[in-house]
């Protein structure tokens, strides 16, 4: 049975007993549904003082990134929606994950407008601020400079293909934060900074790549010097890299970039750099089981 893991997102506070065990027993639903659960106020809690602010928001902070690497979120709504799961819908609801709703005949209307309308599809502006949210929280000199470079480029609205996957106005977004869950999901307990770096940025080689044509796109290259070693050099020229990532977004095509026939090179960057593998089965991933085929619409 494949592993899926699934989000489970409660209330805490308040009646702490009670809620305790909605989320116990929320937890079993989700593992006799084949789903591996992930309940962080079970055992956050425990761990930290939820009545301390301070630590109560480095729980906070701690459930959300758990969030990221989940395929769906459980939201039980047997006691309405707390703030914090408001949050944690939200954040959901931006990162396209799939809503499992439980108790839903126990919301009120308010509560019931809030879950079903974040269950829609992220809009094109919801998914540029996920990735500028996901980028931000990168410790590293030049961060900032290359959000101001990529927003001054088409990176937001360009198509990740002329006619494959993702070949519509913003499927190079898509794509890049397609692979990023994909690649979080594959490697969880690596730098976080790292998977975030490479798995957004892999493809900024695509900027200014795509010339619009009546009948979709075609490629008008004006900076030709391969793929993955170009979005290496694009993205040096804001923020520097470690060789993991260099070596990762340099071989992110694997064996169709053009340089794999030529020598051992392909193999010795994937048994020197397993990050190099990971991201580009994260990348086909993606491609092939996440994102619609041709031109949309």
């Amino acid at each position: 049975m494949e592993e899926k893991l699934c989000y489970v997102c409660s209330p805490y506070r308040g009646d702490v007993a009670r809620n305790v065990k909605y989320a116990q027993e929320l937890t079993g639903r989700a593992v006799r549904r084949g789903l591996v659960p992930i309940t962080p106020h079970l055992y956050i809690t425990q761990a930290l003082d939820d009545n301390d602010p301070a630590e109560r928001a480095l729980g906070t902070e701690a459930g959300l990134r758990l969030l990221e690497p989940c395929e769906y979120i459980m939201i039980g709504g047997r006691y309405g929606i707390s703030e914090g799961m408001g949050y944690e819908i939200e954040l959901a609801h931006r990162l396209g994950k799939k809503f499992l709703i439980e108790d839903g005949m126990d919301l009120n209307g308010k509560d019931a407008d809030l879950v079903y309308e974040k269950q829609k599809r992220p809009s094109a502006e919801e998914l540029k601020q996920e990735f500028i949210h996901l980028l931000s929280f990168v410790e590293r000199d030049g961060v900032q400079d290359l959000l101001e470079w990529l927003e001054s480029t088409d990176f937001y609205t360009a198509p990740a293909s002329t006619k494959y996957h993702g070949a519509y106005a913003g499927g190079l977004l898509e794509h890049s934060l397609n692979v990023f869950r994909r690649l979080v999901k594959r490697c969880p307990a690596a730098d976080m900074d790292t998977l975030t770096i490479t798995a957004l940025l892999h493809d900024v080689c695509k900027i200014h790549l795509y010339e619009k044509t009546e009948d979709g796109y075609r490629h008008n290259e004006q900076f030709p010097i391969g793929h993955g070693e170009k979005s290496v050099i694009l993205i040096l020229r804001h923020m520097p890299l470690t060789d993991e990532e260099i070596t990762a977004i340099s071989w992110h095509m694997g064996a169709f970039d053009s340089r794999a026939g030529a020598g051992r090179s392909l193999s010795s960057a994937w048994e020197k750099c397993p990050l190099a593998l990971h991201l580009h089965l994260a990348d086909m991933e993606a491609t092939w089981f996440d994102e619609k085929r041709g031109p949309q619409g």
